[in-house]
């Protein structure tokens, strides 16, 4: 089958549908709007001119033309084989393009690499772990420490409370040793029958 007879088929078909006399009347509608408004030919118009409206913009009116032209789309090749033709060839160029992409990634990432990211990402995550871990260690380290300071200080303010409490009892037994003494050098001298006889005389 022949596209090209099919399309001038098409198109005669539309020119038919048309006919003279309407195509004329049109054309003539056309060119009388093309002159413009009788109010613009009267300059000196009287005060009832002026009651009219004047157009801002002169509108001018073309015949009318196909919208879409089928034959734009259409060359002289048009033929199944033509068609098949046109389908291997941009299959031929994806397969090219596709070949070019698979190379160019190769090209820019290749095994080495791959391998080279892999044993990286597996030492950085082994120098985190130790990294954690090493965190984890100090600061039980630094809880221990702490807990022993705070131990050392208990015992500390122990020690010097029992000490404190050694030395007010001490100070204690020394006044009550003194006051003893002075209560028994007292009692002594009032026993003395030679003070007694001085007193009596």
């Amino acid at each position: 089958m022949d596209y090209n007879y099919t399309v001038k088929k098409y198109l005669d078909q539309l020119n038919n549908g048309y006919s003279t006399e309407e195509l004329s009347s049109y054309s003539a509608g056309t060119n009388g709007s093309r002159s413009g408004p009788s109010c613009w030919s009267d300059q000196n118009s009287s005060a009832e001119n002026s009651d009219q409206l004047i157009p801002t913009r002169q509108q001018l009116k073309f015949a009318s033309q196909v919208a879409h032209n089928p034959l734009q789309f259409v060359s002289a090749q048009t033929g199944a084989t033509a068609l098949c033709e046109q389908a291997k060839q941009q299959l031929i160029i994806s397969d090219q393009q596709k070949r070019l992409r698979e190379e160019i990634r190769k090209k820019m990432y290749t095994d080495e690499d791959e391998a080279d990211w892999k044993t990286n990402l597996d030492s950085w995550l082994s120098k985190r772990k130790m990294a954690i871990s090493r965190w984890k260690n100090d600061m039980q380290h630094a809880a221990n420490d702490s807990d022993r300071n705070r131990e050392c200080d208990v015992a500390q303010s122990q020690v010097f409370e029992q000490q404190q409490q050694k030395q007010q009892q001490k100070q204690q037994q020394q006044k009550r040793q003194q006051r003893q003494q002075e209560h028994r050098s007292r009692n002594d001298s009032i026993i003395d029958p030679k003070k007694v006889n001085e007193l009596l005389l």
